[in-house]
């Protein structure tokens, strides 16, 4: 259901604190027809787009330290 004019278009819009944050924007001609299942494939075909590319999406590491372990 994504029109290809006008041409979908992609921003940037800031560093995340685990990866780049982007904005894509496409037209539809039914919006009425509802948006949330066009977001779904749009999402799931940029998936499988990085996974045909080896594009791997990082995921939040942290570290714990532990000073000292109580008495058992």
């Amino acid at each position: 259901r994504v029109l290809d004019d006008p041409a979908p278009n992609v921003w940037m819009l800031a560093f995340g604190e685990n990866g780049i944050e982007y904005e894509i924007l496409v037209w539809i001609s039914d919006p009425e027809s509802g948006v949330t299942n066009v977001k779904s494939d749009v999402l799931i075909r940029l998936w499988r787009l990085f996974r045909e590319n080896d594009i791997e999406v990082p995921l939040p590491q942290r570290q714990i330290t532990m000073r000292s372990t109580p008495p058992a």
